[in-house]
């Protein structure tokens, strides 16, 4: 394989190019229609890059984010850094300004690479911390162009010797509890989780199809990308995520990865399409579903088996998988947070495997992941090889190997490390004898009430997101009497706060928390919220987990205003009560 070749990033992508200049890889959308690169092509366009980067300034060690949206354009900039000898920080071009100069400052960013003038003048006010600011487009017919000004591409640009223990990249914690912290990694450190990732998904051939669609800010989508360059797969890059569903069939991939909550999307979507057809056809589809999950009583196998099922799969589940994903499929994978069990079953009843795996950002190499060798659902998988993971006593998830950061940029490290080197990951899960590693939730996550009771709240937010009617759940009470749940409406389903049913909605919630938690623990209210979480308020991430934190501090009042209320009613907590007063932030159901 050819990433047992390489020691570098640099190494692999120009083993690449020699193994495979002529090939058509690389495809982006131009006028609608897929245009694809060759290895040749694209390496022409690096050179270029590299020339337009060097002039600006951009020298071996410096360290340069790259702000822009996922496309052919952020991999030329990232590869011409890496040959420069520099280190790419991955900016979110969502993020908020404020976290954004907190990254430039912490990872003494040199200069910074933008794509639109939106993002120029969001780091212009801060133009005086940095060496350079480059705006720069990919001009299909005319080649590269850069703040508006042609620069030469004319002239040796001197390579860097790129060592295997060089820094290639700086990425940063998604900030869930606090405040996000940087991380460098090596070289060598990624070619070694990108073999260990072929390793457990070797089934991904040289002529798969993989989309490029989540941020490249993030080392989730970069990874995949890295194993497609391995063996030669086809890349094809979506700019903007909210189109990657209608791209999907056109892509037609054989892997696609994501996150949870995309896969709650792409649900309620076929949902909400089959609730608009003819009663036959509902209920055609219900009893194809109900078929192949009645006779799928193993959860180590996504085909139709008994005649039934494959009768299911032929006559309607084909049809409809196809038309979201496409022929070639062979599974899809979910990282970033736990997948709900009743959406992994959905999905396996339509034919579509969800293979869960488990990483975090301090430890590059993923520590855990299904495969179609060997999967269970409810677990995100077995312990890759090159990790070694026990459970402490209280419940938390120690890592040890290769792959495991040697500290934050910040210098703060000392309480993640053991003094024999394992990491703590603040994850609480156990690990059974077949090497399955089974996860709770964030040890951060689970909070005491203020008579001693520890809550545990992500199970009864993942039940409650099967709620048509709600886009984020999140369910806090840390110190107080009593959990409550605070919820924002989902976009999709068309209903405003007036239209929701609310006796509909608290019957639902109530059912679902007296089966979850015992009595005394169960949340006392719940309130809507008109709006949804967002990248750019801060409460979400860009892997679309919940900042609890921040969603705590940024909605103080409201809670307090909450508690208030419930301490006043004396509220008995047998119930779920949908407070009924529009002041003040609380909005009635």
């Amino acid at each position: 394989m050819l990433i047992d070749q390489v020691e570098t990033v640099c190494g692999l992508l120009s083993r690449r190019v020699e193994c495979s200049g002529a090939e058509r890889c690389l495809f982006f959308k131009e006028e609608r229609q897929w245009r694809g690169l060759t290895w040749d092509e694209f390496n022409d366009l690096l050179d270029k890059m590299m020339a337009y980067l060097h002039q600006a300034g951009c020298r071996p060690g410096d360290r340069i984010g790259i702000m822009a949206k996922t496309s052919l354009l952020w991999d030329l900039c990232h590869y011409a850094i890496l040959k420069l000898g520099g280190v790419v920080v991955g900016l979110d071009p969502h993020d908020t300004a404020e976290n954004v100069v907190h990254i430039i400052g912490q990872a003494k960013i040199r200069g910074v690479f933008v794509d639109s003038d939106a993002l120029e003048e969001k780091m212009a006010a801060h133009d005086g911390a940095l060496f350079f600011i480059l705006q720069g487009e990919y001009c299909y017919a005319d080649g590269l162009r850069i703040s508006g000004q042609e620069r030469s591409a004319q002239g040796d640009i001197p390579l860097a010797k790129v060592a295997k223990d060089s820094p290639a990249t700086i990425i940063f914690t998604s900030g869930t509890t606090g405040t996000s912290k940087g991380i460098v990694y090596s070289h060598t450190q990624v070619i070694q989780a990108c073999r260990a990732i072929l390793s457990r998904y070797h089934d991904v051939a040289s002529d798969a199809h993989l989309p490029c669609w989540l941020p490249l800010s993030n080392l989730f989508q970069r990874m995949l990308n890295f194993a497609g360059i391995s063996v030669g797969a086809k890349l094809f890059y979506v700019a903007n995520p909210m189109e990657i569903v209608q791209q999907l069939p056109e892509i037609n991939p054989d892997v696609l990865i994501g996150v949870p909550r995309f896969y709650e999307k792409v649900h309620e979507g076929v949902m909400q399409t089959m609730n608009r057809q003819p009663w036959p056809v509902r209920k055609l589809f219900a009893v194809c579903l109900y078929l192949r999950r009645a006779n799928a009583v193993q959860e180590t196998s996504s085909g139709p088996g008994s005649w039934k099922q494959k009768l299911a799969d032929l006559l309607v589940l084909k049809r409809v998988r196809q038309r979201i994903f496409g022929t070639r499929l062979l599974y899809v994978i979910s990282g970033s947070a736990p997948m709900p069990l009743w959406l992994l079953r959905w999905y396996q009843s339509l034919g579509v495997l969800v293979l869960e795996a488990y990483g975090i950002s301090e430890n590059i190499i993923p520590i855990a992941c299904n495969s179609l060798d060997g999967y269970r659902f409810g677990t995100v998988g077995k312990v890759l090889q090159e990790n070694t993971v026990h459970v402490a006593e209280d419940g938390e998830i120690f890592v040890k190997g290769p792959g495991v950061f040697e500290g934050y940029l910040t210098g703060d490290a000392q309480d993640k490390l053991t003094l024999d080197g394992f990491l703590k990951t603040g994850d609480e899960g156990s690990l059974d004898a077949e090497g399955f590693v089974t996860l709770q939730g964030r040890k951060s996550d689970f909070f005491k009430t203020s008579t001693g009771k520890r809550v545990s709240p992500m199970a009864l937010e993942a039940a409650l997101l099967q709620l048509d009617a709600f886009e984020h759940v999140l369910v806090i009470g840390e110190g107080r009497k009593v959990p409550i749940i605070l919820a924002t409406l989902a976009q999709e389903s068309g209903k405003g706060l007036a239209e929701v049913e609310s006796h509909v909605v608290r019957a639902k919630i109530n059912a679902l928390a007296k089966e979850m938690f015992p009595s005394g623990l169960r949340p006392a209210a719940a309130v809507l919220l008109p709006h949804s979480f967002t990248l750019a308020g801060g409460e979400l991430t860009a892997n679309l987990k919940l900042r609890r934190k921040v969603i705590s501090e940024k909605y103080a009042q409201l809670i307090d205003d909450v508690y208030q209320r419930i301490s006043a009613k004396d509220l008995p907590v047998e119930d779920i009560y949908i407070l009924e007063d529009s002041q003040g932030g609380i909005v009635r159901l």
